[in-house]
């Protein structure tokens, strides 16, 4: 008996001997995976960043084109065949922006034949043959603006064409301005990111002269200085084995991610290369060393337990072994039995997730959570246009797919939504984001790139879930889709202040607590404060409410028209006595009920008024609406010698093209550009091109904010004609 102890006391030895390099080996595996998960989000964020840059750059190009366009001095020049003023105007702009020093001008007549090219000495000599894209572009019966990145005989450019009309509105032909991609390169470079852009190796016969003479085989380089050894880095690996990457590839020290670029006929014909150093994941490099240390501390305690075990070996026979064995198995038998009877009946039987019925029963169990409820965006097409049963094959994929990423419960609530417990929320929407972007879903040779939207609720107590998320994940969908918002538990607290001002709101026109207080615009060139602007306020004894903290509550309770009626009727007491002109704000509310024009005019005559001294502000919002009625009041307010100002121009609404069809004199650009013009080179650039498209085609400009003198120094070397903010002039209850 007691050399069979000692037997069966080998034979656990051999067994674990056996196990221990297995399990190391998933240990490390599981190890390498999820390093590799995090480096794919960060180099997922650095490839969205490079997208961003190039969908600027390639919006600015085309921005400049229509500054140019739109410029009548540009018109009138080149109706006249003085085609120098484009070379003036590509001067110009590159020494006024950092991200255009290399830029090209090309003029095309209406014939579609190119009169004049800034890179060449020939500039002005016809060049042949004719542009067929730009030949279509004047071929339609409304030529529009066009954006595209393109290959062409010089180099890999961005383009931005915009048709070029004559004063008295004929069409002269279209202007082309042309950037380079040195400039996205340069930024990433002070990140520490290198750069390589290589056009597609079947351009390369159409490279006659390329300006960067940079070939890495047969594929062109398209970004001006790129280091030696990132050339070297690519022609020893080889341009092929770059295009073989999928999330990124490692290559020495660096890590690297491809960006496709497509032209206008959606046609890869480059592809940027971005060269990460490592040096971007130092969190990654970390914990890497403690997953090692981890590891040897797994090892150590394994060998311990190897030990123990051993030794328990040898004081049991085999009979008792096998005996508790056979128990042992035969309860656990038994209880899985069960377990899988009762589990089944939460079991979703289409996606294999838990159902909505498990979910209550797990929030009830959970003191505080976080909740994740999401869906697909737009899925009813994926069922409509290729039938039920490919819909609910991706939702078997998706649940699938989700399973990899994480390892909480997938719960399907109903149709496409699902849920899931996750405090971490943002890491884990970003990895599903990028995933099933990066990674397309395969059904019956289908492939699906899927976004979802998704709604969060935290909960500190255990009290409400899915019903608060639910109301989140419409929001985020109403927003515009593939995006989360939150919903948190202070939104009571914010119920609470909104049914407060409401009240605040209803009391103060009844008690006659609505007054203007006004803001003086300082006329720049004067030096002198010569118009104001009447600011809404609530005074209620010694407390002061601005719109701010009332406005969503004056639209959801339809109050804007009546506030506006007081503000007109109050303001204009105070015009009486004086020659200043004043801005009085109207919103979209009043434009729809239609009576500014009778009240206006109404109050200007008993106040003796001249209407021409009164300006009305709109908002972008207004302005894009366009509704005809909202168009035929303008005109009206117009031709009764009101003016116009366009306010908070900059924000999600502009549209150069629009401001040409309204009938405005002023343009007020937003605050927020503003507000660090000083300090914030981007903004500058910014409001620069404003300012330079405002003064093209005559109207004045009009800034908000103006909080400190380094700010003014800005707006005056911009020759903008008036600022409006503290500096100058607080809001009060008097002129």
């Amino acid at each position: 008996m007691r050399h069979f102890y000692y037997n069966r006391a080998y034979l656990t030895v051999f067994f674990l001997f056996i196990l221990l390099p297995v399990f190391l080996y998933f240990v490390l595996e599981m190890k390498r995976e999820y390093i590799h998960h995090q480096v794919r989000v960060d180099t997922n964020m650095i490839k969205t960043q490079v997208k961003e840059m190039i969908a600027l750059k390639k919006q600015s190009t085309l921005n400049l084109s229509m500054l140019l366009a739109n410029n009548l001095s540009v018109a009138m020049n080149i109706e006249n065949e003085n085609y120098a003023v484009l070379e003036r105007a590509k001067n110009s702009l590159m020494s006024n922006s950092m991200n255009y020093q290399n830029i090209w001008i090309q003029y095309f007549d209406v014939k579609g034949v190119s009169l004049f090219r800034s890179w060449t000495t020939d500039a002005h000599v016809p060049f042949s043959p004719k542009r067929t894209d730009i030949t279509e572009l004047i071929n339609q019966s409304d030529p529009k603006s066009r954006a595209s990145i393109d290959v062409g005989v010089y180099d890999l450019t961005f383009r931005g064409a915009s048709p070029l009309y004559s004063v008295d509105g004929n069409l002269l032909g279209y202007i082309e301005v042309m950037t380079h991609f040195n400039s996205i390169a340069v930024e990433l470079e002070s990140q520490g990111i290198e750069s390589a852009v290589l056009v597609e190796e079947r351009y390369k016969s159409e490279l006659l002269k390329p300006s960067n003479n940079e070939f890495i085989g047969n594929y062109y380089v398209a970004n001006l200085g790129i280091k030696e050894h990132i050339k070297d880095i690519i022609g020893a690996i080889g341009v092929e084995e770059f295009q073989t990457i999928k999330a990124y590839k490692t290559v020495g020290h660096y890590y690297v991610v491809d960006i496709p670029i497509y032209n206008r006929a959606h046609e890869r014909v480059a592809v940027y290369y971005a060269f990460i150093d490592n040096k971007h994941f130092i969190e990654v490099l970390a914990l890497e060393k403690r997953a090692y240390y981890l590891l040897f501390s797994f090892i150590a305690g394994y060998l311990l337990l190897f030990t123990l075990l051993f030794r328990m070996s040898q004081k049991f026979s085999q009979q008792s072994t096998l005996s508790k064995h056979r128990m042992l198995s035969l309860k656990e038998s038994e209880q899985d039995s069960k377990t899988d009877k009762r589990e089944s009946v939460y079991i979703d039987s289409l996606t294999g997730a838990f159902k909505r019925s498990k979910l209550d029963i797990d929030i009830k169990s959970l003191n505080g959570f976080t909740i994740i409820v999401f869906n697909i965006d737009n899925f009813s097409y994926i069922n409509s246009y290729y039938g039920f049963r490919i819909g609910d094959e991706v939702l078997k994929k998706v649940v699938q797919r989700l399973r990899q990423i994480s390892s909480n419960r997938i719960y399907r609530i109903n149709g496409d939504e699902f849920a899931i417990f996750e405090k971490n929320y943002a890491e884990l929407i970003e990895v599903i984001k990028s995933t099933f972007i990066q990674e397309p879903l395969e059904v019956d040779t289908l492939q699906f790139r899927l976004r979802f939207s998704f709604g969060i609720h935290f909960s500190s107590t255990g009290e409400g879930g899915i019903r608060e998320a639910s109301t989140a994940l419409r929001k985020a969908k109403k927003e515009g889709k593939n995006r989360y918002m939150l919903y948190k538990e202070e939104n009571l607290q914010k119920r609470r202040q909104f049914v407060q001002f409401n009240n605040i709101l209803f009391s103060a026109l009844e008690n006659n607590q609505i007054v203007p207080f006004f803001q003086g615009i300082r006329n720049n060139k004067s030096g002198a404060i010569q118009k104001y602007e009447a600011l809404v306020r609530i005074v209620n004894g010694d407390e002061v409410y601005s719109p701010s903290e009332f406005s969503d509550v004056a639209k959801v309770g339809a109050f804007l028209t009546d506030i506006t009626k007081v503000i007109i009727e109050k303001s204009l007491l105070f015009l009486r006595d004086n020659s200043f002109e004043l801005s009085i704000n109207i919103t979209e509310d009043d434009l729809q009920s239609n009576y500014l024009i009778d009240y206006l005019q109404m109050h200007c005559k008993a106040n003796n008024i001249d209407s021409s001294r009164i300006t009305l502000e709109i908002v972008e919002e207004i302005s894009t609406a366009q509704t005809q009625a909202h168009l035929q009041q303008l005109y009206a307010l117009k031709a009764s010698g009101f003016k116009i100002a366009l306010d908070d121009f900059g924000v999600e609404y502009s549209n150069f093209e629009r401001i040409t069809q309204l009938d405005i004199d002023y343009l007020k650009i937003d605050g927020k550009y503003i507000k660090d013009i000083d300090t914030n080179k981007k903004h500058y650039n910014i409001v620069a091109s404003i300012v330079y498209f405002a003064k093209s085609i005559g109207l004045e400009v009009i800034v908000e904010y103006v909080e400190s003198q380094s700010i003014q120094d800005k707006i005056d070397f911009l020759g903008i004609e008036y600022s409006q903010g503290y500096l100058f002039s607080k809001p009060q209850p008097h002129i």
